[in-house]
C-alpha cells in the first residue's frame, strides 16, 4: 500500500515530464502592420489675430509727476549710546609682588 525507496514512510517522488517548446502563433503581415502604423500628430489650428496689436501699444506710459526721493542716512545713535555706557574703570594695582621661599625638601 505504502511505495517508498527504501526508507520506511518515505514517499517516492514522481517526476513529470519535461515541457516541450512549441512555436508562437504570429503571422508576419499582422507584425508588419502594427510597426508600419505611426501615429497621426494632431491638428493645430491658431485663434484668429487681433488686428489692434498690430496698429501700435494700447496705451502711451506718462511721466510721473512726484518728486523724486531723497535718501536719508538712519540716525542709530551708536556713539550715544556707546559714551553713555559706564565701563568698569581698570583699578592700578600698587601691591608689589613677593615670592613665597623654595620648600627645601624639592632642592
Amino acid at each position: 500500500a505504502l511505495q517508498s525507496t527504501g526508507d520506511v514512510g518515505v514517499p517516492r517522488i514522481i517526476k513529470k515530464a519535461c515541457t516541450e517548446p512549441k512555436e508562437f502563433k504570429l503571422s508576419q503581415s499582422r507584425r508588419a502592420s502594427t510597426v508600419a502604423e505611426e501615429p497621426k500628430p494632431a491638428q493645430f489650428k491658431a485663434r484668429s489675430l487681433d488686428k489692434r496689436i498690430l496698429m501700435g501699444p494700447q496705451f502711451v506710459t506718462m511721466p510721473s509727476n512726484k518728486p523724486l526721493t531723497e535718501t536719508e542716512s538712519p540716525q542709530l545713535r551708536t556713539r550715544m549710546r556707546a559714551g553713555s555706557r559706564d565701563l568698569p574703570k581698570q583699578e592700578v594695582f600698587d601691591h608689589k609682588f613677593k615670592a613665597r621661599p623654595v620648600p627645601k625638601n624639592i632642592l
